[in-house]
């Protein structure tokens, strides 16, 4: 026939499979085969264990069996043939669609939530928050700056940092420097006057002052 021509049959379940499809299945076939063979081999085991604790306990295998007093062996056994029955391979000769495997289990854990964990020695659980949750809990501080990251420090404001700036800009002397502070504390104090505003005040003020001054004058030399 020509559908028995396009397809392989498998050695350990007997099934027809596509050429394409008969490698997979083998692997899921064996896979089967060894999870029955381990079922089956337990199922050995609980039905010599229940032997044993039978043969010593005569009130069970003298007295009457009703509906209430059903065989455990028999139920072990309607048990686990219904689990191996179930995990028959299943033959693949049609083409499967997309909707064939079986569907992941539904989780209630949000792909969003996040998971913090802690160091062990530090005894603390995991925690898992929502987004919105750990947003509220670790909400940013606002900024409060820090004395030390001041671009003048250490010097303690930025008006000191301007006047030791201008200090070592125009080489002043100790004592220089310590005569313009006292005339810096002396207008901060208002007590006094202080008129002053820029250099052109400062020129007049020259110029007003230069007649107090005794005029100098260079004698010409004659050759």
């Amino acid at each position: 026939m020509p559908h028995e021509s396009k397809t392989v049959p498998c050695k350990s379940c007997g099934g027809r499979f596509k050429p394409t499809g008969i490698g997979p299945h083998h692997k899921s076939c064996l896979k089967n085969i060894r999870r029955t063979g381990e079922d089956l081999a337990f199922v050995q085991i609980l039905r010599n264990a229940d032997g044993l604790s039978r043969s010593t306990d005569h009130s069970d295998t003298t007295g009457p069996s009703g509906p209430g007093n059903s065989n455990p062996s028999h139920d072990l056994d309607e048990f686990w043939v219904v689990q191996v029955a179930d995990e028959r391979p299943m033959s693949i000769n049609n083409d499967a669609g997309p909707h064939d495997h079986a569907s992941p289990r539904p989780t209630t854990d949000n792909i969003d939530n996040i998971q913090v964990e802690y160091h062990p020695n530090s005894g603390k659980p995991t925690e898992k928050y929502s987004f919105a949750e750990f947003t509220r809990v670790h909400a940013p501080k606002p900024y409060k700056p820090d004395a030390s990251t001041d671009p003048w420090y250490p010097f303690r404001t930025r008006l000191d940092f301007e006047f030791a700036d201008l200090a070592l800009e125009a080489a002043l002397s100790k004592e220089q420097t310590n005569r313009l502070l006292k005339l810096v504390q002396r207008i901060h104090s208002n007590k006094e006057r202080f008129t002053l505003r820029d250099y052109r005040d400062v020129e007049s003020s020259w110029k007003a002052a230069s007649h107090c001054m005794p005029a100098v004058s260079q004698p010409e030399e004659r050759l």
